[in-house]
């Protein structure tokens, strides 16, 4: 019911002020409503509770018809059985979820651009339909479909889960309308990993039981070990390889020894391409259809072994070792030189003997003086070498009229020395040649 107004003039009686008592204190069937809607005052508030209790400040509280609070306003805080928020809104000091006071959804303590979800157990982000949840960067879903974060240079990046697969998707960098995911990794409900684009690089050791299918390029430092089948559709490079069977649909192996010094395995079929290996152990025959470009390694039936890389080229790389062949008979020409343009080894007698050369310009030396330059050998000398030094091409008299020494010599250097006797300022080059053990 509502109240009974008092005209101006009339008395008043008690039962008029009763009226206003009963429905501030609560007495059943006194209520009435409350509006606080006219007032226009910007210095005061429309409602103001205060409760000078200072253990507890109970200051508001608001009940359903049941008796169960909806609204508590009191010294620790605000309650709400249920709250609904149609617009923006700040929380300064973080949302607590539930009653444990350690889970909490705020601001990163030293950076207030980033969120935090943080609990002293187990945080569990779950989709209870069959999508499942899914983790962006700089991406979001808005209910229809994928728009861009705010970065411009960064790469779009999304992980998902659902109906016992995971999947790992990137767009490219840019800006305006978001294109269609690219899948780079997949697992599914079977367990079946694949690796979408790029390579797989394994720093330590890995095990396959059963078999393994690299469509693209696999990078195992630490080892690599098949229990059945390694097929492999693109490049594998491998320090370590024990398996079965190797298949590498026509593509190359390029591996490095295990433990054991080997690729040990019972049948390696590269399709006519090239194993690159410390040692290939294998209880049958490793043979190519003949040596050509696409055979590099072909043995023959009476114990001949012809080598021949995919250029033409043979290159033996021993590790800082001795390379050793048995006496023979060299047949064709052969060239001998190491990464130094201008250094040639060679062995002569069992010595370890190694040839230098280089070429050096002059200038401005004038006449009756002289100029010294040092020439450091490219990979030093056992031993002091012989040095031959030479006049190349003068700007100023004749060759007669140039003077070149090689002095101070020593196994890493000597000072190459030219002198003008030609009659004026001229410029002069000189060759050298050095040669030892």
């Amino acid at each position: 019911m509502a109240y009974t107004l008092i005209n101006p003039g009339d008395p008043i009686h008690a039962s008029q002020i009763d009226q206003v008592i009963n429905s501030l204190i609560g007495t059943a069937g006194a209520g009435q409503v409350l509006s606080f809607s006219a007032l226009n005052d910007a210095t005061h508030y429309a409602l103001t509770v205060q409760n000078l209790d200072g253990t507890n400040s109970n200051g508001l509280q608001v009940l359903s018809s049941s008796g169960t609070p909806i609204l508590l306003a009191r010294g620790s805080g605000v309650s709400v059985s249920a709250l609904t928020v149609s617009g923006l809104t700040a929380f300064a000091g973080g949302v607590q979820i539930g009653p444990n006071t350690n889970a909490l959804l705020r601001p990163m303590p030293n950076d207030a651009n980033s969120l935090l979800l943080q609990s002293s157990n187990w945080v569990n982000v779950a989709g209870l339909a069959a999508n499942g949840p899914m983790l962006s960067s700089d991406a979001y879903y808005d209910g229809t479909g994928w728009q861009r974060g705010t970065s411009t240079s960064a790469i779009p990046t999304l992980m998902n889960c659902g109906n016992g697969a995971f999947g790992w998707y990137t767009v490219p960098a840019g800006s305006g309308a978001m294109p269609a995911w690219t899948q780079r990794m997949g697992l599914d409900g079977s367990g079946n990993l694949t690796l979408q684009t790029g390579g797989l690089t394994v720093a330590g050791a890995v095990a396959a039981q059963s078999t393994l299918t690299v469509s693209s390029t696999l990078t195992a430092n630490g080892g690599l070990t098949v229990n059945g089948t390694l097929t492999g559709n693109g490049a594998t490079n491998i320090n370590g390889l024990s398996c079965t069977t190797i298949n590498t649909n026509g593509q190359q192996i390029t591996a490095g020894p295990i433990a054991s010094g080997a690729i040990t395995c019972t049948t390696v079929n590269t399709q006519g391409n090239t194993i690159s290996a410390g040692a290939v152990n294998a209880s049958g025959a490793v043979t190519g259809a003949g040596i050509s470009s696409s055979s590099q390694v072909y043995s023959t039936t009476t114990g001949s072994l012809y080598l021949r890389g995919a250029d033409g080229n043979v290159h033996i790389d021993t590790g800082g070792g001795t390379l050793f062949a048995s006496a023979g008979t060299f047949t064709g020409n052969v060239t001998v030189q190491n990464s130094g343009n201008n250094v040639v080894p060679f062995t002569v007698g069992g010595t370890y003997e190694h040839i230098e050369h280089g070429f050096v310009n002059f200038t401005s030396i004038g006449n009756n003086s002289g100029s010294s330059q040092t020439q450091t050998f490219t990979r030093a000398f056992n031993t002091t070498p012989i040095v031959i030094a030479t006049i190349d091409t003068m700007t100023t008299g004749d060759i007669k009229d140039w003077h070149v020494a090689a002095q101070s010599r020593n196994n890493a250097n000597f000072s190459l020395r030219i002198y003008n006797t030609s009659g004026s300022t001229g410029n002069c080059g000189a060759c050298w040649f050095a040669m030892g053990n």
